[in-house]
């Protein structure tokens, strides 16, 4: 047989099955793409591949989408799906009007009963809950799940059916080893329930006290992914005279930092809606906590509008000594400066620029340092002026001016210093 006959005789299917896993994997779970046309080639790739369509992360904008959604499910299906992505809105004026017209009935027939009952925007939520107790129970293997934040033009769940939802997730999944919480005027307590829970993210403001939130996470012997948000929006509002609803407080502090067991990696998103207000999380204390994840920290991600100007002397001592494989420092000024004090140990960083100039400093600091960085071979510029064109051409020019290919160095046009 001759090669050229060969070579067209092979397809798809005659690959090994392994292969063809391996392909179904990156294609349906890995890439971001959501085409699914790959299961429409034909009834074998569909029979192969389908299953891992379910193992990506499913995403939801409301629990009525996702109410809709189990049903058309088939059981085997369900059963595969191990990460969700859920908005919760608030109960709709239909659902409430239902519930109240049902007690309105009930009242007539039994008259005489003087029992006190709940609400009727409560029992729209209880009803909502008991519904999506049955659909989550159909997903015995979910290992993450993430609520997400409600968007400005939806109606967002009152603490009420927050406190339900969280306790509901605690009490059908207590295996959970990732969970992200949006929600901030609740309490944070059923979370220690999750004893395996390896990765959790979640606003430094609530309903819990600093204490509280220390005690909470120390009873989690598994967590060693921590990333903390914040301040909430309308905070501000919530601190004038007259107002009455549940009171959130700077539930992480650097005093819960330091009281925690030793993280793997820690996020750090300080944004503040007004650029004029200082830091609320990373202030000198917390640079100072930071000491006693020294040796196990490996990730550390800092976000914020405000430079911690006073205090970036602590955290050049702690950069110095750590043990660092990927540092994230997305802040406006003294970028330059921290790259003279980056750890032997560090493998990858992310530094943000506001120009040319930027790079040229970072990259001078770099190559001097190079032999004190041996390990290091990922730069990213994320450019706070992302989409000038302007910028970026002069960016690309100072990447190759500085010979800073080979760190692999690249510019990130999307700029993540913007609150969701």
């Amino acid at each position: 047989m001759s090669p050229s006959r060969t070579r067209s005789s092979l397809s798809f299917a005659s690959l090994p099955l392994e292969i063809r896993q391996q392909v179904y994997e990156y294609v349906l779970t890995v890439t971001p793409c959501t085409d699914v046309q790959l299961l429409r080639v034909c009834s074998q790739i569909y029979s192969e591949a389908h299953r891992y369509l379910f193992k990506r992360p499913l995403t939801f904008q409301s629990q009525s989408d996702f109410l809709r959604w189990v049903p058309a499910m088939g059981r085997k299906n369900l059963r595969l799906v191990k990460v969700i992505q859920m908005r919760f809105l608030d109960m709709g004026p239909d659902e409430v009007i239902q519930i109240l017209g049902h007690q309105l009935g009930r009242a007539k027939v039994d008259s005489r009963s003087h029992s006190p009952t709940a609400g009727p925007y409560e029992e729209a939520c209880d009803r909502q809950i008991q519904n999506l107790a049955h659909a989550l129970k159909c997903l015995p293997n979910i290992c993450s799940f993430t609520l997400l934040k409600s968007r400005k033009c939806d109606p967002g769940p009152c603490p009420y059916m927050q406190t339900a939802l969280l306790q509901l997730i605690v009490r059908i999944y207590p295996r959970l080893q990732s969970l992200t919480l949006s929600a901030t005027k609740i309490s944070l307590s059923p979370v220690q329930l999750l004893q395996d829970l390896r990765t959790l993210r979640f606003c430094g403001w609530s309903t819990s006290t600093a204490a509280e939130t220390c005690e909470i996470l120390q009873n989690l012997p598994l967590l060693e992914n921590l990333e903390v948000s914040g301040p909430p929006a309308g905070l501000t509002f919530e601190q004038r005279p007259g107002y009455t609803g549940p009171l959130r407080v700077q539930s992480f502090t650097s005093d819960v930092l330091k009281g925690i067991r030793p993280l793997k990696s820690l996020t750090i998103l300080d944004l503040d809606q007004d650029p004029y207000h200082t830091t609320a999380i990373l202030n000198g204390a917390f640079f100072d906590a930071l000491s006693t994840h020294h040796p196990s920290l490996e990730t550390l991600r800092l976000y914020t509008h405000c430079p911690p100007r006073p205090k970036c002397d602590r955290f050049a001592r702690y950069l110095s000594n750590s043990s660092l494989s990927h540092l994230e420092i997305v802040w406006y000024t003294r970028a330059a400066e921290i790259t003279k004090l980056l750890p032997r140990s560090l493998r990858s960083l992310r530094i943000a620029i506001s120009g040319p100039g930027d790079v040229i400093d970072i990259g001078s600091n770099l190559i001097t340092h190079r032999r004190e960085l041996p390990v290091l071979r990922q730069l990213v510029f994320e450019c706070v002026h992302a989409g000038h064109p302007e910028v970026e051409r002069c960016v690309a020019q100072s990447f190759r001016r500085k010979g800073l290919g080979s760190f692999r160095a690249s510019l990130d046009r999307c700029s993540s210093i913007a609150r969701d």
